[in-house]
């Protein structure tokens, strides 16, 4: 595939056993040496700047491994692309942007930067960046070392076509800043936030599909591509405040540790020298941001090559792909507390590249996210976040491997490792296979205080409850003990619970078949809505739910024609569909000493729990087989299950 991380065998070339770091760049360079020979002559003996021509040398000795996209089609391509962001009539941006990738991507090619790159630009953005933050008040506090990391890069991302986006942002987005106020005007941080409202004021930025298909925009076109993944908001950030000398990084995660997918956003160092959190467009600096999140290890992007990575590449003949990027650094513990894990390596592991990894899991495979040198059968992993399960694995040309049993570490920093134990067994009852989000459980709770009640007078003048909701669970299974038979039954809503019910499923006394009758309750719904009605309630589907009409007093049953002798009730209150359904086919799987293995066979729910006999203190993954994605491992504690 074109845009697939390169092999680094780009950074292994300039390995520290040639005469200079900078040597070996210009080396790497072939016949493009004399354009960045060029761009050191003329801050040497042109234009003499000592500084200047050290930013030079810092930008040339990292350029290695920097990557570009070029090519014929490379003008003609964005130039579609600017043609899609402008259309404001268009409504199907994705299938535009895929169609146009599929056109031009044969005459797109990605090219080393240290080997195309021109000496006028690299002058020009050099002095561009140094115009900034020798004017910019709110510049003032930066050293030399910061500069050349928050604001002088050339490239604010892998892939970024060559373009001197600096001057395009020269002017704009800067109208909120007052530097009429004496103290304000030199603060980082109040230029940052008066940016970033601008530029949510002029950018109807919007979360769509990220532009996965297609390299990274030109940073010019990502105001205008209004759209896309946390990556194009940071990146959007970076290039325009970096433009205007507000010293902003990029810091992300490489995979959350509660649930798939990973996450971008910026910081901006401030005039004490800390570094903020914010994203671009959606909060400013010093708002709060994914603070209840756990964020497991994190990496800040640089473009200064991490010698550490580096090394790992050189020595090693398969690396795990996200690890063949070495321009990051681990910054974990500027955001969270931290434990250094020392892993024992079994004797009995033949790991020949003498390296092993921390990996979490995102729903579906174990993602690497740390790395450690292996020395005298120990692996030490530095900064580790706590409250997160890890397994340690090695990785070889067929992949990653495990290396020891999967382990928690507690918010004390205690390693507490998850090794089933076969001998002792435990008895589990299964109600999710995901944790709920936050909607799912506020919307859920509408059905605390909820009664389930019967009657044999239509009115329910005669009924009597049956079950009042105590707390909020994913799914109820009721056993009626009750012998009295009634014609009624409904469930009447909490107060102000809107009747958010989903499903109401009757079984009577000795039967394991649903038991049906006629839909009787409220009429209508919340604003009128056809999809929210009582009849939702039993279309066996939990993603559709009854919405009443009125918040209080709203009500939902069944009319059976005769008197029934109820056993069993089945409720599910509004949900997110990760609960247990009724009809679908499960399997249970613990680690063990040969990973994920099977506990009996797949089992159909014929209710909303699930009960298994497994291997106690163990890693569990409960998967449904009929739909759905979302999956967590978990633990069991205490008659719970404890997702992770």
């Amino acid at each position: 595939m074109l845009f697939r991380i390169f092999s680094f065998f780009i950074i292994v070339g300039c390995s520290a056993c040639r005469p200079s770091v900078l040597e070996s760049a210009l080396e790497r360079a072939g016949e493009n040496r004399i354009e960045l020979e060029r761009v050191l002559r003329h801050y040497s003996e042109e234009d003499k700047d000592s500084l200047k021509w050290e930013a030079a040398r810092f930008l040339i000795e990292n350029m290695p491994g920097h990557l570009s996209i070029g090519g014929d089609s490379i003008g003609p391509y964005y130039a579609a692309l600017n043609a899609v962001f402008s259309n404001d009539t268009l409504r199907n941006w994705q299938d535009s942007l895929d169609k146009i990738h599929e056109y031009y991507k044969s005459g797109l090619r990605v090219q080393e930067d240290i080997k195309v790159i021109k000496s006028g630009f690299l002058i020009a953005n050099i002095d561009s960046a140094f115009r900034v933050w020798r004017e910019k008040p709110w510049a003032s506090h930066v050293g030399f070392d910061d500069f050349c990391e928050y604001i002088l890069p050339y490239t604010v991302g892998q892939y970024q076509p060559l373009e001197d986006w600096r001057k395009k942002f020269a002017t704009g987005y800067e109208e909120q800043i007052d530097l009429r106020h004496p103290r304000l005007s030199h603060s980082a941080f109040w230029a940052a936030t008066w940016v970033n409202r601008e530029i949510g004021t002029q950018i109807r930025f919007q979360t769509l599909e990220p532009f996965s298909k297609i390299p990274l925009l030109f940073p010019s076109l990502l105001p205008k591509s209004r759209g896309g993944s946390c990556r194009e908001y940071a990146l959007m950030g970076l290039s325009i405040m970096r433009s205007k000398g507000i010293p902003v990084m990029m810091d992300f995660i490489p995979q959350w540790p509660v649930r798939s997918g990973r996450h971008y956003w910026n910081v901006m160092l401030d005039n004490r020298g800390k570094n903020v959190v914010f994203l671009a467009t959606e909060n400013d600096p010093g708002m709060p941001h994914k603070v209840e999140e756990k964020l497991g290890k994190v990496y800040r992007q640089t473009y200064a090559i991490n010698r550490d990575l580096e090394r790992l590449n050189r020595e090693c003949g398969d690396v795990p792909d996200f690890f063949q990027n070495c321009f990051m650094k681990d910054v974990t513990a500027e955001y969270m507390r931290t434990s250094d894990v020392e892993i024992e390596v079994p004797s009995s592991v033949k790991c020949s590249e003498n390296y092993a990894y921390l990996t979490i899991f995102d729903n579906e495979d174990w993602v690497p996210v740390d790395w450690a040198g292996i020395h005298r059968g120990k692996a030490l992993f530095k900064n580790v976040a706590r409250d997160i399960v890890y397994l340690p694995v090695y990785y070889t040309s067929d992949g990653l491997k495990p290396l020891a049993s999967p382990f928690l570490l507690d918010t004390d920093g205690k390693v507490i490792v998850l090794k089933g134990d076969t001998l002792n067994r435990q008895q589990l009852k299964l109600y999710r296979k995901y944790p709920p989000s936050d909607n799912a459980y506020a919307m859920g709770r509408r059905i605390v205080g909820g009664k389930i009640q019967a009657a044999n007078r239509a009115d329910f003048s005669d009924s009597v409850t049956i079950y009042r909701v105590p707390e909020w669970k994913s799914a109820y299974s009721l056993k009626v003990t009750t012998d009295t038979a009634w014609r009624y039954w409904r469930y009447l809503s909490a107060e102000n619970g809107l009747c958010n019910i989903a499903e109401l499923v009757f079984y009577q006394r000795d039967s394991m078949r649903p038991i049906v009758g006629e839909i009787i309750g409220t009429e209508g719904s919340c604003f009128n809505d056809p999809n929210h009605v009582k009849e939702k309630v039993f279309d066996g589907d939990p993603l559709t739910f009854f919405d009443a009409p009125t918040g209080s007093g709203a009500w939902v049953g069944m009319d059976f024609g005769k008197e029934v002798n109820i056993g069993k009730l089945i409720f599910i209150p509004r949900t997110d569909g990760n609960m247990i359904q009724l009809g679908d086919t499960y399997e249970l799987y613990w680690w063990g000493p040969e990973g994920w293995q099977l506990i009996g066979g797949p089992r159909i729910a014929r209710d909303v729990v699930l009960e298994y006999l497994a291997p106690s203190n163990a890693l569990y993954w409960l998967r449904d087989v009929s739909r759905g994605r979302e999956e967590r491992i978990f633990t069991y504690s205490d008659g719970k299950q404890i997702f992770w």
